[in-house]
């Protein structure tokens, strides 16, 4: 007898034409959001200055503006790439060891900035 969730479709092969764009549209606003804050030019110099803990407060207001972001465009699904690299984001976020913290953001910014020159992410 075949399992109940084998036969609940692929949300992501699913989805019209039209819904994926929006849906695609609405994850590049998310990494848009996050790529204005975790930009290499303007993180480095405030993460070699020690500048941790305001870094920190602006990742909480980038984790609500990706979430509202997500959810204005009904993004209900993403992929494994995308997932991952918003991931990073909450990672960076909820870090304690302040050490990780230049690693982490530089390792998503980068990853941010290929996803909307190239339009894939890469982490």
């Amino acid at each position: 007898m075949p399992h109940p969730s084998d036969e609940i479709p692929d949300l992501a092969t699913a989805l019209p034409e039209e819904a994926e764009r929006r849906r695609a549209a609405g994850v590049r606003a998310a990494l848009q959001v996050v790529h204005e804050v975790l930009n290499p030019e303007a993180l480095a110099p405030r993460l070699a200055a020690g500048d941790f803990v305001d870094v920190q407060k602006d990742l909480w207001r980038v984790n609500v503006e990706v979430g509202q972001a997500l959810s204005a465009a009904d993004v209900r699904t993403l992929n494994a790439d995308e997932e991952r690299l918003l991931t990073h984001v909450q990672v960076a976020t909820y870090t304690r060891n302040v050490e990780d913290l230049p690693v982490l953001l530089l390792a998503t910014s980068v990853g941010v900035n290929q996803f909307l020159t190239e339009g894939e992410p890469r982490t």
